[in-house]
C-alpha cells in the first residue's frame, strides 16, 4: 500500500470517526434540550396523578387537581393522606390494623402538599437555560438507553466518577421516572402517570365519620 493510500484511508477513518461524534453530540444535545422543554412544560401542569413506589417498599401516590391536591403514603403499617383543598387541610391515618383508631387531624399553619410532575425529583442538575448549557451539558453527560418497567427510557447521566448523578425519562414523552443523585440516594420510581383526568372526587375529602378528629397535631 502506497503513501497517498493510506493517507487516504487514515483521513476516511477520521472523518468517519469525526461523523459518528458529530451525531452522539447532536443526539445527546437533543435529548437534554428536548427533556427541559418538557419539564417546563409539565411543570404548568395542574392536573395530574402519579404512583411512585420507593427502594423501601413504600408506595407514594398524588393527585392533583388544580389547588386541590392528595398525597397519599401507603407502607405495611398505614395509609396516610395529605389533603389540601378548599375545606381545609387535613392529615388522614388509616391503620391496617382494624384494632387501632382511624385519625384525622386537622392542619391550621401551611402545609404545601402542591407539587407538579417536574418536581417529583430535584432535577435541578439537569436543568439548563438555552442551547449553550444545552451543548455543555451534552459535552458532560453520557445518555444511554434502558428498561424501567418496561418503559423505555433515556438513562442522562451528569457528573464525574465520584459525583454522579443519573435520571430516567421516558422516551416517548420526557416524563421522569427515575433518579438517583451523587450520594447514592434513589428516590425511587414512578410506576404510573396520567395527566388531566384527575376529577373532583378524587381529591375530596371523604366522610370522617369513623375518625377520632384533632384539631392540631400534638
Amino acid at each position: 500500500m502506497d503513501k497517498k493510500t493510506i493517507v487516504k484511508v487514515a483521513l476516511t477513518i477520521v472523518v468517519i470517526i469525526v461523523i459518528i461524534f458529530l451525531i452522539n453530540f447532536g443526539r445527546k444535545t437533543y435529548i437534554i434540550s428536548k427533556f427541559n422543554e418538557k419539564y417546563k412544560e409539565y411543570s404548568q401542569i395542574t392536573n395530574f396523578y402519579y404512583k411512585r413506589i420507593n427502594t423501601q417498599g413504600q408506595v407514594e401516590e398524588y393527585w392533583r387537581k388544580e389547588n386541590n391536591s392528595l398525597l397519599k403514603l401507603t407502607d405495611s403499617y398505614a395509609e396516610r393522606m395529605r389533603y389540601k383543598t378548599e375545606d381545609g387541610k387535613w392529615i388522614l391515618t388509616k391503620p391496617k390494623n382494624d384494632n387501632e383508631s382511624k385519625v384525622a387531624i386537622k392542619i391550621d399553619e401551611p402545609m404545601d402538599t402542591e407539587s407538579t410532575i417536574s418536581s417529583s425529583f430535584d432535577l435541578s442538575k439537569f436543568y439548563v437555560e438555552g442551547i449553550v448549557q444545552a451543548i455543555n451539558m451534552a459535552f458532560n453527560s453520557k445518555i444511554s438507553t434502558e428498561k424501567i418497567n418496561n418503559i423505555e427510557c433515556y438513562k442522562i447521566l451528569i457528573g464525574s466518577s465520584d459525583d454522579v448523578s443519573y435520571v430516567y425519562v421516558n422516551k416517548t414523552d420526557f416524563v421522569p421516572i427515575k433518579m438517583v443523585d451523587s450520594n447514592g440516594n434513589d428516590y425511587g420510581t414512578i410506576e404510573k402517570y396520567e395527566f388531566n383526568n384527575v376529577n373532583d372526587e378524587d381529591v375530596k375529602i371523604p366522610s370522617l365519620d369513623e375518625y377520632t378528629i384533632k384539631e392540631s397535631q400534638d
